[in-house]
């Protein structure tokens, strides 16, 4: 279909598009009039009484003290940011190693949020921290409301204050990293309205103590206007700058100590992800000098083996397996890996010249969601979840291979009543798609059983097993079936899985979703009345192009701050990062192929559609409300049905807090109650 006829649609349509405009104010009286009218009507037509229900029962599930405190280590100890009801907005808190490992360990607090927004008047979520080793000093990231944009202030944690006169950033998206202790990298945007470099800066500076403000600082690096953003980051000792020519391509510059940087000879598709004694390891998202995609290789960069050594292969992993993850303790590397969506932790030691590889042996299968390490350090903290099984925590020590369970938490539920079944599909290119699907032991293959499809395929990002608590409450336990969808566009097979739906070949990725629909629909688990779908951000967008292009598959759809206007994305906060993975409308080729999927320029007056929900955040700095609302607004001047809802202050994400959460997560699942129950 040519452009001019999906536009010519539109106005068959009888909208008016420039109409919608007003939707873009984030906090105008129209926007904010039509906004509060849909919530209202949500609530309402979700019944406040069972959202009150499932929001308290959801809320004691997350906010229960019975969780495992994750920490990172720095200096000797272990830091922990916690969050329960008396402290919403959390605390963070530190202990030492030893008591970290007893089973009622004894915390000091260190940050109180909830204490410093109450004193400052402002409502701070806490974005997380800069360490630098051997130092107290930290650069704390606030931001108000949940944004991306957040201020930095420079924190002591010996004294438990904010330093008087200390480095502080304005609020800005950007990046920041030390170099030692007076002194600091920074990356940050004070044009909040400009779209150069996606939102994010284009250029890096040194601070050094004492400077009056930001401006003050000496400039060190700027990029092209066309290029994505500039980043520092430390690696080991080694301080990296990451200069992105899009969100997946990027030049690699190491500094030195006179702050002289050096580009490496690497290739643009790659990630650092570790430094062990004189090299990098980077992972390779493309084959090159011989070595394949989604190896890990060794680059050199200190001693005699830099000057005229070439790179070394480090790891290479084999078909279907996937590098998720490294992690570096003061003796060896721990790579997290999938196989078929199941993980796996190889330990590499060097000796020598050489490497030795050894597959840990988890106790229990299941994904592995968190390791805490620290090349300072000789032991590290591996946690290991399922669908049905709650967290684990393992010890992990160079000098034995033999994992202890240090800490764990009891079954939320039942689990011996329910199965997990991992399911393939070939998709419409014959690709064979994998899909998780969870359910009741006594399920009926009837095709009347109430199922929820979650699904992103995007930007490298792997769906995997984890413990499905509140699932359980609010759905398992009510007879519904839960299934997590393995798309392309994902990381769950390397970076050529993911390649696989890039831009012109998005088409691919929707294949593979609709596959599995139907699979599931051949398999009797369940049917088009009973079948619901869910998808978030990247996974939005595929819920709106699902119920625009099959809305005769599904009888729910939840889009959650989705991108919807695929034409204008790239305009707006940080879309035109995201040009890498969608194409720009810009260019007339992929135009058309936008054209053909977005869903805000595909409702069909005269097509039925179901009820979708809609669930977006005023303070998403990533993602823009404008989206959703402008798809709520089109389907009610078509007189489709919809719900809407928009919290105010969750940024990109689905709650800053406990409470949040739960409230998102109610309205999520009394819609499908109500449509699919």
């Amino acid at each position: 279909m040519t452009s001019f006829n999906i536009e010519e649609d539109m106005e068959h349509n009888g909208i008016d598009l420039s109409s919608h405009r007003f939707l873009e104010e984030i906090e105008g009286c129209d926007a904010l009039r039509w906004v509060n009218k849909q919530n209202e009507k949500t609530q309402t037509v979700l019944e406040s009484e069972k959202l009150d229900v499932l929001k308290t029962g959801i809320y004691n599930i997350l906010n229960t003290t019975n969780r495992l405190p994750y920490a990172f280590f720095h200096n000797k100890s272990l830091y922990n940011f916690w969050q329960d009801k008396k402290n919403p907005k959390g605390l963070l808190r530190r202990t030492t190693f030893s008591e970290y490992l007893k089973p009622a360990l004894i915390w000091e607090n260190i940050l109180d949020i909830d204490y410093l927004s109450e004193k400052e008047g402002k409502n701070w979520v806490y974005k997380g921290k800069k360490t630098l080793s051997g130092s107290d000093l930290i650069m704390v990231e606030l931001s108000e409301g949940g944004k991306d944009a957040s201020v930095h202030r420079e924190y002591n944690l010996k004294t438990k204050e904010f330093v008087h006169d200390g480095f502080s950033l304005p609020e800005a998206k950007g990046f920041l990293e030390w170099v030692n202790s007076d002194m600091l990298i920074v990356g940050i945007n004070l044009a909040t309205k400009s779209i150069d470099h996606s939102g994010y800066s284009g250029s890096l500076s040194i601070l050094r103590r004492g400077d009056v403000s930001f401006s003050a600082a000496e400039k060190l690096i700027s990029i092209p206007k066309e290029d994505a953003y500039i980043k520092p980051a430390r690696v080991g000792g080694n301080i990296i700058i990451e200069h992105y020519l899009n969100f997946f391509e990027k030049k690699i510059y190491i500094l030195n100590d006179d702050l002289e940087y050096k580009k490496l000879d690497l290739p643009s598709k790659i990630d650092v992800v570790g430094a062990c004694q004189n090299y990098l390891i980077v992972k390779l998202k493309e084959d090159w000098m011989g070595f394949d995609t989604d190896s890990l290789i060794c680059v050199y960069i200190k001693g005699e083996e830099a000057r005229d050594s070439r790179p070394k292969l480090f790891f290479k992993p084999e078909n279907r397996v996937n590098i998720e993850d490294v992690f570096i303790t003061k003796g060896s590397v721990l790579v997290h890996v999938l196989s078929d969506v199941k993980s796996k932790i190889i330990e590499i030691k060097k000796i020598n010249d050489n490497f030795e590889y050894a597959e840990l042996k988890l106790p229990s299968a299941g994904s592995v969601i968190s390791v805490m390490a620290d090349e300072h350090e000789s032991n590290a903290l591996i946690t290991v979840e399922g669908f049905l099984r709650p967290p684990v925590m393992y010890l992990y020590a160079d000098d034995n291979k033999n994992l202890k369970i240090v800490k764990s938490i009891p079954d939320k539920f039942d689990s011996t009543q329910y199965e997990v079944s991992q399911y393939w599909v070939k998709s419409t290119d014959a690709i064979e798609i994998p899909y998780f699907v969870i359910q009741n032991k006594n399920t009926l293959f009837n095709g009347k059983n109430p199922t929820i499809v979650y699904a992103y395929g995007g930007f490298e990002v792997s769906l995997v097993p984890e413990y499905l608590e509140s699932v359980e409450y609010a759905w398992l336990s009510k007879g519904g079936v839960y299934v997590i969808a393995n798309i392309r566009g994902g990381g769950e097979f390397g970076a050529k899985w993911h390649e696989s739906a890039l831009k012109g070949n998005r088409h691919k990725a929707h294949g593979d979703f609709f596959a599995i629909a139907e699979d599931l629909i051949e398999r009797k688990i369940t049917s088009e009345q009973y079948l619901g779908i869910r998808g978030a951000s990247n996974g939005g967008l595929l819920m709106g192009v699902a119920f625009t292009q099959r809305p005769d598959l599904f009888q729910a759809v939840l889009l959650e701050r989705p991108l919807i206007d695929m034409l204008e994305y790239h305009k707006y906060l940080a879309g035109s990062m995201w040009i890498a993975e969608y194409g720009s409308s810009d260019d007339p080729e992929m135009r058309l192929i936008l054209l053909a999927y977005s869903p805000y320029h595909n409702v069909k007056k005269e097509i039925t559609y179901p009820e979708v929900l809609l669930i977006t955040s005023m303070k998403d700095d990533r993602v823009h409300p404008l989206h959703g609302r402008k798809m709520g607004k089109l389907l009610e001047d078509l007189d489709k049905p919809f719900l809407y809802f928009e919290t105010r202050d969750s940024g990109h994400s689905s709650g800053v807090d406990f409470e949040q959460v739960a409230q998102n997560e109610a309205l999520a699942y009394s819609y499908f109650h109500q449509k699919l129950m």
